[in-house]
């Protein structure tokens, strides 16, 4: 028999890769910690109720559900889910445009490119890229695609700064 840590952390996984989201990202829908959600998968902590309630909630099925050892069809996201994802877009959305606003009226971007004039128009021009994208994945109902990849972007553009 398994022990009901492991299949629910098994559940948590299947249905956290079914919609598509990433530990840092289903820990922030669910407002617990991201290192948290790591120990309770990799099974070096086990899930407090107060999480799997949380968990649960923001994979949009039922506490029950985390607890099930039969397989089960893909999850669905609720309408509850995807209006927190909706929100949680337009925020990053709006303070993109805040970004733009700023740069466009000539505010100077962080120290690092301060002194090159350059270095603003193409950050500009990311960020607009980056709002179009956005704007993009949120008419076709991808929004967790696309924040995986613009996460991905930018850790690829941190590193050819590094």
């Amino acid at each position: 028999m398994e022990s009901i840590d492991r299949i629910v952390a098994e559940n948590i996984v299947w249905r956290r890769k079914n919609l598509g989201l990433s530990q840092k990202k289903l820990a922030e829908i669910a407002k617990i910690n991201a290192i948290t959600l790591n120990r309770i998968e990799k099974l070096k902590q086990p899930a407090g109720r107060a999480s799997v309630e949380a968990l649960a909630t923001a994979l949009g099925c039922a506490v029950e559900d985390l607890y099930k050892t039969e397989s089960a069809e893909a999850p669905t996201p609720t309408v509850e889910h995807l209006l927190k994802a909706m929100a949680e877009q337009q925020k990053e959305i709006e303070a993109l445009r805040a970004e733009i606003e700023r740069l466009k009226s000539g505010a100077h971007a962080p120290a690092s490119t301060a002194n090159t004039p350059a270095a603003d128009t193409g950050e500009q021009q990311r960020l607009r890229e980056d709002l179009d994208l956005l704007h993009r994945s949120a008419e076709r109902g991808r929004y967790y695609e696309e924040q995986d990849r613009l996460e991905q972007a930018q850790r690829d553009r941190d590193t050819k700064k590094k």
